[in-house]
């Protein structure tokens, strides 16, 4: 059988790494919003893991399960 993430889960990691990031730069979420051009509300979205993964970052992350390498070998 073939291993997949589980979209769900990549959404609340990603949103627990984005969520310290900001902290530990001491940034607001509207500060973060403005930064990346998109609302208070969307990166609060994010943090709380809220929004779909982008489906290129779910689909690449399998891409590396499958091929058992680190997401990171397969990008430029």
């Amino acid at each position: 059988t073939v291993r997949r993430v589980d979209p769900r889960w990549l959404n609340q990691e990603i949103g627990k790494r984005l969520r310290a990031l900001r902290k530990t730069r001491k940034l607001t979420l509207a500060e973060v919003g403005i930064g990346v051009g998109v609302s208070r509300a969307a990166v609060n979205n994010w943090e709380l893991g809220k929004h779909q993964a982008n489906f290129l970052v779910t689909t690449l992350y399998n891409l590396a399960l499958f091929y058992k390498v680190a997401p990171r070998r397969l990008l430029p």
